[in-house]
């Protein structure tokens, strides 16, 4: 997880000099393609051969329904300090989440599900540029990012 955040906020805005911000659609995004969100799409970065049995596996290890993995880790994430305040407004900076609040979910989310290594290689080989959603939401994201960049002097609270 940690080398799919350093790619996203390594990359470059399309046709620019402005890092990506891992924004919210950023984490929206990849935490459903790592619970196997629409698998059966061959355009999502979820899809592999097992990636149905793999998700019914996971829901059965945990005791849960397609949305269950994702109501038991927003559970432990309320318990984790880097989630009792609004995890994109971290140092000054509005709609970027930081590296170890990246983190902390995944350690929390590895606990409910396994953390399938094939749907991350695909998220890093994206980028960032979440090529596999809508262009409403690439373009919402592409905002995102321009407002506050990283390596601009973040605004003060």
């Amino acid at each position: 997880l940690k080398r799919l955040y350093e790619t996203v906020t390594r990359s470059m805005l399309p046709n620019s000099t402005i890092p990506m911000k891992f924004t919210p659609i950023h984490f929206e995004a990849y935490a459903a393609q790592l619970r196997w969100f629409n698998c059966e799409d061959i355009s999502n970065p979820s899809h592999y051969p097992e990636a149905a049995a793999d998700r019914q596996a996971a829901e059965t290890a945990a005791g849960v329904g397609s949305d269950g993995i994702r109501s038991v880790v927003n559970q432990l994430i309320g318990k984790e300090e880097v989630f009792q305040k609004n995890p994109f407004e971290g140092q000054g900076r509005k709609e970027h989440m930081e590296l170890e609040t990246f983190l902390t979910w995944g350690k929390c989310r590895a606990q409910v599900a396994p953390i399938k290594e094939v749907i991350v290689e695909k998220l890093i080989q994206d980028h960032g540029m979440l090529t596999f959603m809508s262009q409403h939401e690439r373009n919402d994201m592409f905002a995102m990012c321009q407002r506050s960049p990283l390596g601009s002097t973040p605004a003060l609270c």
